[in-house]
């Protein structure tokens, strides 16, 4: 009779704690400026809620403190929807999954890194 296999020990495996969507890249810093000052926005900053995919793309955003003009809320969205990259979120298997982001743009600091 062959002598058996040694034993191995194994940790129990504990569920990974779920992680939020994570911003990689905004390459729409100019865009937003010019879109902004067409719009006539006269604020600090703008923030957002975004929902991201479980491929990394926003697909809906809504603007946090919503301008009068709905308008307004549509363009800058677009936007900071077409200009972000994500990494999706995670659940507890590690598998991606919907989740969401929030941002916000602060007008003097995006100017100051566009100099």
């Amino acid at each position: 009779m062959p002598p058996a296999p040694p034993a191995v020990a194994t940790a129990p495996q504990t569920p990974m704690t779920p992680q939020p969507a994570k911003m990689v890249d905004f390459d729409g810093g100019w865009e937003f400026l010019k879109t902004s000052r067409q719009l006539r926005v006269w604020r600090r900053a703008v923030a957002f809620e975004m929902t991201v995919d479980t491929e990394g793309h926003a697909t809906e955003c809504e603007v946090v403190d919503r301008f009068r003009k709905n308008y307004v809320n549509i363009k800058l969205c677009e936007v900071v929807m077409n200009h972000y990259t994500f990494e999706p979120a995670r659940d507890e298997k590690n598998e991606p999954t919907m989740g969401s982001y929030r941002a916000s743009i602060s007008y003097q600091q995006l100017r100051e890194e566009l100099e």
